[in-house]
């Protein structure tokens, strides 16, 4: 059970795109609808569904998705069972025994969050087979939740008032992503999260990492245009954790962060070629040859 009073949020930096975002979600979500962050990798939305919950003040599940992802890990399941006997001997000339078995079970994130009124946090939920996540309909519908697998008479649970749901998902062009089925879609509300802009991207990468808000502003110049090739060329798109990286490992090894700097641009390579590193249709050496002659004409005193 993930607590989001532990989460370090207080450097949470939020444009006025995402707090508009984070006002309507919260609106949405207290008058008792799911609400589902859709966008890219690294644009936040895992760190903005445990924002939901710190504002919300209330602890949270989570769990991410993936192909292998069955009805157990969510619901939970049996651990084996509990025996008890009885034996009566009251009256010397008669014998009475009874015998007692009780299944012994543990709940998963989702039926934990529901019997509690907890916030579920399911993340890249598109990444499970949708036959996994039709158990989310009858909960998102008529706020119960249908019990598989536990042999207790009880199979079927009224889910708690406060109970809510947050879900992420990638683009469904992404690698091992399924097809979210139209009937959970309708019952829930979604935000499609872009990429940061370049003026807020600066101010994460400053703030996060420490480093100058002039050192943060020339390397989020750098990814943003990097971001921008690889999108014309319709392959994944480096996201802020490749700013993060820059900055982290500049700072740590007082590399300097500067054009003319041949370690400096040595680790821009190694941090941009990771995006392409997997992808068939263009050749990354050649991508990044591209990308570093353009930069090498950049003057950031101007």
């Amino acid at each position: 059970m993930e607590q989001a009073k532990g989460k370090n949020l207080e450097k949470i930096i939020l444009s006025p795109q995402l707090e508009s975002i984070v006002h309507r979600a919260l609106t949405y979500m207290r008058a008792g609808y799911p609400i589902h962050f859709m966008g890219p990798t690294g644009v936040g939305k895992t760190e903005l569904s445990f924002y939901l919950a710190h504002k919300l003040n209330r602890p949270c599940s989570y769990i991410q998705g993936n192909h292998e992802l069955s009805n157990i890990d969510l619901l939970g399941g049996s651990t084996g069972f509990k025996q008890k006997k009885i034996v009566d001997n009251y009256i010397h000339t008669v014998y009475k025994s009874e015998q007692e078995q009780k299944e012994l079970w543990t709940d998963g994130p989702l039926l934990d969050a529901a019997k509690k009124g907890s916030l579920f946090i399911y993340d890249e939920f598109n990444r499970s087979k949708p036959e996994t996540n039709n158990l989310l309909l009858s909960v998102l519908q008529e706020r119960s939740l249908i019990l598989y697998g536990k042999k207790a008479k009880e199979k079927l649970i009224s889910v708690h008032p406060n109970f809510s749901v947050v879900f992420t998902s990638n683009p469904e062009e992404y690698t091992g992503i399924y097809k979210t089925q139209d009937a959970l879609l309708d019952r829930m509300i979604t935000f499609r999260l872009q990429h940061y802009d370049n003026k807020t991207e600066t101010l994460i990468v400053s703030k996060k990492t420490g480093i100058s808000k002039k050192d943060a502003e020339a390397i989020v110049k750098i990814v943003s245009y990097a971001r921008t090739l690889y999108k014309s060329k319709h392959i994944q798109a480096p996201s802020i954790r490749s700013s993060l990286m820059i900055a982290t490992i500049a700072q740590k090894n007082h590399i300097k962060i500067d054009i003319s700097s041949k370690h400096f641009l040595l680790l821009c390579e190694d941090i941009l070629y990771t995006p392409i590193s997997k992808d068939d249709q263009v050749d990354p050496e050649e991508l990044l040859s591209i990308l570093i002659e353009h930069i090498r004409g950049w003057d950031f005193e101007k």
